[in-house]
């Protein structure tokens, strides 16, 4: 049942419980490296027996807990698309969801992959590997979409090269994150979502 990569649709009950148990408990101030597999199976309310079933280890736990956030986040970005909010508002409401994704401070996407590469780094290497290759082909998908909806609002400028675009997303997105989750700007979010917003929009235009 070993997966690198799942949607989170084909996620059985008892992978999301643990997924889900392992959230709660990195969310009360619990080091992963400190957790027992025991542990994990008592929050999930399943056994330990049950846990093995599904992961070979606990180390093989955290990766795919990570893909299962992010894509349940990519999820969410799939669904923003498909409503009629006007593009400038489309893109803003994609950065909250990505800065919700990443920024939580124990059990968002940027803890929880910190937490791998603790591990290790011959543990993390070849799963870094995995999610940067996954990654990069959802967020192609997502900005493939982006750009049509962009092109037909007059807000993206014919013939933009896919990379470039893809390219400019993910700067605004980066951007985003990194002083949603550090406060660096001095800004309130509502302002730095607009300067992200605006520079992407500057971009592609």
């Amino acid at each position: 049942m070993q997966r690198d990569t799942q949607n989170t649709a084909a996620v059985s009950e008892k992978e999301r419980a643990v997924f889900e148990a392992v959230f709660r408990l990195l969310g009360e101030g619990r080091e992963f490296h400190e957790l027992k597999v025991a542990d994990i199976a008592a929050e999930a309310g399943i056994g330990k027996g049950t846990v093995y079933e599904y992961f070979p280890s606990k180390e093989d736990i955290l990766p795919r807990a990570i893909v299962y956030r992010l894509e349940k986040g990519f999820e969410a970005a799939d669904r923003l698309l498909e409503n009629d909010a006007e593009y400038p508002a489309l893109i803003g409401d994609l950065l909250d969801g990505a800065a919700k994704v990443f920024t939580h401070a124990s059990t968002g996407a940027g803890a929880l992959i910190t937490a791998m590469l603790r591990q290790g780094p011959q543990k993390a290497q070849g799963k870094s590997k995995v999610f940067a290759l996954w990654c990069a082909g959802k967020m192609t998908e997502l900005c493939e979409k982006l750009a049509d909806r962009g092109k037909a609002a007059g807000a993206v400028r014919s013939g933009i090269e896919p990379e470039f675009l893809r390219f400019a997303f993910s700067a605004a997105v980066s951007a985003y994150v990194q002083y949603v989750g550090c406060n660096a700007s001095g800004c309130s979010d509502r302002k730095t979502r607009e300067y992200a917003t605006c520079m992407f929009l500057a971009a592609v235009g």
